[in-house]
């Protein structure tokens, strides 16, 4: 019931923000956000069609690791944010306790099947903390896509540039 409430309050938040930002865009980094929507709407049964248009190729949601893979070659291991952040985050670098997507879903679960994210519940210091790290590893998830955005931009301004002067750097003066 709680998971149900939540996917309506997140497309009615949505449409709020659609109805005040029409040419809005919501950034994500890798399919599995469209997943999850796709899922819940399933699940749920409802709101189908708002969570399919929002989805669609057309709709306001972009994949920035299509962009990136179908963009860019790095000497990374592979496309991951984790592994793109070196080109664009500079000193802002994720620490240990933040590096592992794999493992914060898995904290999530478990914290959720122990009825920690229940409203009301009990928090005991050691899940507070769990919470606490698992906030700011979406907090700077979200920083990073964010200035992913910002730096994918100033490449494709780098190279129009670089296309009409032959300079690979904007002018400065």
């Amino acid at each position: 019931a709680q998971e149900r409430q939540l996917l309506i309050d997140l497309l009615d938040f949505l449409r709020q923000r659609f109805r005040r930002f029409p040419g809005m865009r919501i950034y994500h980094y890798s399919p599995q956000e469209r997943l999850y929507l796709q899922r819940l709407s399933s699940r749920h049964g409802l709101l189908q069609d708002e969570v399919r248009d929002l989805l669609s190729s057309d709709g306001p949601m972009r994949d920035l690791q299509q962009v990136v893979q179908s963009a860019i070659r790095t000497g990374q291991g592979g496309y991951s944010l984790k592994e793109m952040e070196p080109f664009y985050m500079g000193s802002w670098m994720r620490s240990e306790d933040l590096d592992n997507g794999a493992d914060s879903v898995i904290v999530y679960d478990t914290l959720a099947r122990k009825g920690v994210l229940n409203p009301g519940a009990e928090i005991s210091v050691e899940d507070a903390e769990q919470l606490r790290l698992l906030a700011l590893y979406n907090e700077y998830d979200c920083c990073s896509t964010a200035l992913l955005h910002h730096w994918l931009i100033a490449q494709r301004r780098r190279l129009r540039h670089s296309a009409v002067t032959g300079s690979a750097q904007p002018d400065t003066k």
